[in-house]
């Protein structure tokens, strides 16, 4: 994963977007990453424990509860 050093990367579209594995090592080697989404990763409980403070996420994908969704729909 090829991110400045200490940045945050924000996922507001789909798990399958994001790498795991590579954003696992960017986390291991940038201690200043974070990660924040609305899907959480694979292993969410394993994620949690290694990067507690760093890793942020919901538990469920919250995009089509916005007002827009739900006039449309």
């Amino acid at each position: 994963m090829h991110m400045k050093k200490g940045a945050v990367l924000i996922n507001t579209a789909r798990a399958e977007v994001i790498d795991e594995i590579a954003l696992w090592n960017k986390m291991e080697t940038d201690i200043n990453f974070t990660y924040g989404a609305d899907v959480a990763p694979t292993n969410s409980d394993k994620w949690l424990l290694e990067f507690k403070n760093r890793v942020f996420f919901t538990q469920v994908k919250c995009g089509a509860q916005t007002e827009e969704s739900n006039i449309n729909c």
